[in-house]
Formats: structure tokens, C-alpha cells, sequence
């Protein structure tokens, strides 16, 4: 996951997060405090939109013809249809809040 410089949650609207619990371990050398961390969110600035989301590093994740599949096809459409409904949104061509949690 990235951890996000001067983040501030009540400024945006999240749409996916990891709840990490105090019992979870980290990689060594990659220690993260338990919390909340925000994988996908969205918020108006100015009179423009702006949509985050770090999912998608992995060619399996985005392409559902990807030949070494590490998750199933399904996984690539509901990535797909999540970056393109963001892209929409962002371009005024989808309605949603981006009313900050």
C-alpha cells in the first residue's frame, strides 16, 4: 500500500480503503501504524473533480486477456468498469458525491 504524505481523510470523499488492524504484520523494513488507508478516493477542487486509485500495477489486474493471471477475469472487468467509472465521474460525465466522509 502508499502512504500518503499530508493526507487528510475528512478532506476527501473514500471510495476503497484498508482497515489495517494492530495485530497485522508488515514486511520488516516496511512498518505502518494500524489505521486506515486510502486506496481509492475522489473530491471536487476548485470547479474540477479529481479521482485516486492505486490499484491497477499488475498487466492482470487491467487486461483480462493478460497471459500469466494471477486472479480471475472478473477481477480485470470490476477494475476496468472502477477506473473508467472515476474517469467519467471526473469528466462531469457521471453523476456522484464527492461529499468528504
Amino acid at each position: 500500500i502508499y502512504l500518503l504524505k499530508n493526507f487528510e481523510r475528512s478532506k476527501v470523499h473514500g471510495l476503497l480503503g484498508l482497515d489495517k488492524h494492530p495485530a497485522d504484520k508488515s514486511p520488516e523494513g516496511n512498518e505502518q501504524k494500524p489505521g486506515d488507508y486510502p486506496i481509492a478516493w475522489c473530491k471536487e477542487y476548485g470547479k474540477g473533480r479529481v479521482f485516486y486509485t492505486s490499484l491497477g500495477h499488475r498487466e492482470d489486474v487491467w487486461d483480462p486477456d493478460a497471459p500469466k493471471r494471477e486472479n480471475s477475469k472478473e477481477v480485470s472487468e470490476a477494475y476496468q468498469k472502477h477506473l473508467l467509472g472515476g474517469i467519467k465521474w471526473a469528466l462531469g460525465l457521471e453523476e456522484g458525491s464527492a461529499k468528504p466522509d
